[in-house]
């Protein structure tokens, strides 16, 4: 207790207020607890005077630890949330992606397996689905490449008997007129044709041997309708080395002749034009002969681009180009055809350059 008198201290009159109680003051200018009671039926008065500090220090302390003990567990949540989400939901959420690029045609690659029992048999079957779906996959592949071969070596084999037999025919009727030595050239023309024909097994050949196949094939055809018409070339050298399919030029050739020049009075022209245009490779093939009605003309590009058949047969050689350059390089590529009745037909072969 303060060593100066009790009665100086300004708490001292509050203490003889009521027969006992509390309050807080300051005692000796320090924040005191004052406890007070009368003693028995005596005028004496018990006073207990407490620092406040020590009351509140303990709280303190409680309320310390248990902040501490609250942080300590939230850390230890945190944690085993993570180790949850790492062990249990990383591997859930990969799975979830993987199957994702499944759905866009992404097969993706196999998976770990981990994580809970549960997942792990999850990622499993995830894995042998995939298996599957991309074996599946590569044999519908396959079995595409090799219907799209077949289709393509059948589109070719419509083309070449026909050509054969329209010469031979030719030879038959020019040997009957006793024309040996035309006969003669006509047989080493076809013997040119027939070897192109065989070649090496390639379907693809380069442009310059194409322009010397259709020059053999002009040939026969102009002693067949007695030089009624004229070819001429334009052929950029740069591209002579171009890869092309083989026999891509011989049936627009024949349809400007047969549908075209045979139908005109006079002598006809065929021009036949090669150029590079950016990364693609075009070539023209342009007669001054009949044209195409417009109708007829609406329903052959019918026939070219949907397979709609036309009402009269014909022009099935340009289809099978048509459809062979589709299968092998796509829709953007192919024939375009142009006319303009009783003035003229352009032919126009695009596909990619490649040399």
């Amino acid at each position: 207790m303060p060593k100066e008198s009790l009665r100086e201290q300004d708490f001292y009159k509050r203490v003889f207020e009521n027969d006992e109680g509390y309050f807080i003051d300051f005692v000796n200018e320090q924040k005191t607890i004052v406890n007070y009671a009368k003693v028995g039926n005596t005028d004496w008065k018990l006073i207990i005077f407490t620092p406040y500090d020590s009351i509140f220090k303990q709280i303190n302390d409680i309320r310390k630890n248990t902040a501490i003990f609250i942080a300590l567990m939230l850390l230890i949540f945190t944690a085993i949330t993570v180790l949850i989400s790492f062990t249990i939901t990383g591997p859930i959420k990969m799975l979830r992606n993987n199957m994702r690029k499944v759905k866009e045609d992404d097969l993706g690659q196999m998976m770990p397996v981990q994580g809970s029992d549960e997942v792990k048999d999850l990622i499993v079957e995830y894995n042998k689905m995939t298996r599957r779906i991309k074996t599946r996959f590569e044999n519908v592949k396959e079995e595409q490449k090799q219907k799209q071969e077949l289709r393509f070596k059948a589109l070719q084999a419509q083309i070449n008997p026909h050509f054969i037999l329209n010469t031979l025919n030719n030879i038959k009727f020019v040997a009957i007129m006793s024309r040996a030595n035309e006969a003669a050239k006509m047989i080493t023309a076809l013997g040119s044709i027939m070897e192109d024909c065989i070649g090496k097994g390639e379907d693809i050949i380069n442009l310059g041997q194409e322009i010397k196949y259709i020059e053999n094939y002009v040939y026969l055809q102009k002693i067949r309708y007695n030089d009624k018409f004229s070819v001429f070339y334009d052929i950029d050298e740069e591209v002579l080395n171009c890869r092309v399919f083989k026999f891509i030029l011989q049936p627009i050739v024949e349809n400007s002749i047969y549908h075209g020049i045979q139908n005109i009075e006079g002598t006809g022209r065929i021009d036949i034009s090669a150029h590079k245009e950016g990364d693609n490779l075009v070539i023209k093939v342009k007669d001054n002969g009949a044209g195409i009605q417009p109708e007829r003309l609406k329903a052959i590009r019918e026939y070219l681009y949907k397979g709609t058949e036309p009402e009269k047969k014909g022009r099935v050689g340009i289809k099978n180009i048509h459809d062979r350059i589709v299968l092998s390089y796509g829709e953007e590529y192919g024939l375009k055809i142009d006319s303009i009745e009783g003035k003229e037909t352009e032919v126009t072969v695009v596909i990619p350059w490649n040399t």
